[in-house]
Protein backbone atom coordinates (compact mmCIF):
# COMPACT_ATOMS: atom_id res chain seq x y z
CA UNK A 1 0.00 0.00 0.00
CA UNK A 2 1.43 3.38 -0.73
CA UNK A 3 1.61 5.67 2.53
CA UNK A 4 1.80 8.79 0.64
CA UNK A 5 -1.40 8.00 -1.50
CA UNK A 6 -3.08 7.41 2.00
CA UNK A 7 -2.25 10.02 3.69
CA UNK A 8 -2.93 12.68 0.69
CA UNK A 9 -6.23 11.28 0.01
CA UNK A 10 -7.35 9.11 -3.12
CA UNK A 11 -6.84 10.18 -6.72
CA UNK A 12 -9.85 11.05 -6.94
CA UNK A 13 -9.80 14.12 -4.40
CA UNK A 14 -6.54 15.61 -5.98
CA UNK A 15 -8.71 17.90 -7.98
CA UNK A 16 -11.23 18.77 -5.13
CA UNK A 17 -8.15 19.61 -2.69
CA UNK A 18 -6.27 21.77 -5.53
CA UNK A 19 -10.14 23.23 -5.73
CA UNK A 20 -10.51 24.17 -2.25
CA UNK A 21 -6.57 25.05 -2.25
CA UNK A 22 -7.15 27.99 -4.95
CA UNK A 23 -10.29 29.12 -3.11
CA UNK A 24 -8.44 29.92 0.04
CA UNK A 25 -5.57 31.47 -1.67
CA UNK A 26 -8.19 33.39 -3.29
CA UNK A 27 -10.06 34.35 -0.13
CA UNK A 28 -6.88 34.92 1.76
CA UNK A 29 -5.11 37.47 -0.94
CA UNK A 30 -8.43 39.51 -0.80
CA UNK A 31 -8.29 39.71 2.57
CA UNK A 32 -4.47 40.42 2.71
CA UNK A 33 -5.12 42.89 0.08
CA UNK A 34 -7.88 44.88 1.61
CA UNK A 35 -6.08 44.71 5.17
CA UNK A 36 -3.13 46.39 3.16
CA UNK A 37 -5.76 49.39 1.64
CA UNK A 38 -7.27 49.81 5.13
CA UNK A 39 -3.46 49.80 6.19
CA UNK A 40 -2.57 52.40 4.27
CA UNK A 41 -5.49 54.80 4.40
CA UNK A 42 -5.21 57.55 6.97
CA UNK A 43 -7.49 56.91 9.72
CA UNK A 44 -8.72 60.51 9.86
CA UNK A 45 -10.30 60.02 6.62
CA UNK A 46 -13.23 58.05 6.04
CA UNK A 47 -14.25 56.70 2.39
CA UNK A 48 -16.23 58.97 0.49
CA UNK A 49 -19.26 57.70 -1.01
CA UNK A 50 -18.32 58.07 -4.71
CA UNK A 51 -15.12 55.70 -3.32
CA UNK A 52 -17.75 53.15 -1.82
CA UNK A 53 -19.81 52.84 -4.99
CA UNK A 54 -16.53 52.53 -7.44
CA UNK A 55 -15.19 49.62 -4.63
CA UNK A 56 -18.75 47.80 -4.94
CA UNK A 57 -18.66 48.46 -8.94
CA UNK A 58 -15.16 46.99 -9.31
CA UNK A 59 -16.11 44.20 -6.97
CA UNK A 60 -19.28 43.37 -8.40
CA UNK A 61 -17.34 43.15 -12.20
CA UNK A 62 -14.69 41.02 -10.90
CA UNK A 63 -16.94 38.87 -9.72
CA UNK A 64 -18.96 38.75 -12.57
CA UNK A 65 -15.95 38.08 -14.53
CA UNK A 66 -14.54 35.31 -12.42
CA UNK A 67 -17.68 33.36 -12.30
CA UNK A 68 -17.99 33.89 -16.40
CA UNK A 69 -14.10 32.30 -16.63
CA UNK A 70 -15.26 29.30 -14.31
CA UNK A 71 -18.83 28.78 -16.28
CA UNK A 72 -16.50 29.09 -19.81
CA UNK A 73 -14.02 26.31 -18.23
CA UNK A 74 -16.83 23.97 -16.98
CA UNK A 75 -18.32 24.02 -20.15
CA UNK A 76 -15.05 23.60 -21.54
CA UNK A 77 -14.22 20.41 -19.56
CA UNK A 78 -17.84 18.82 -20.22
CA UNK A 79 -17.49 19.22 -23.96
CA UNK A 80 -13.63 17.73 -23.60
Amino acid sequence: MNTLTTALGSTSNHGAMRYRARRLHERLAARVGLALLSWSRPTDTAPTHDEVALRRRVELEAAQLRNGTYADLALRSKAA
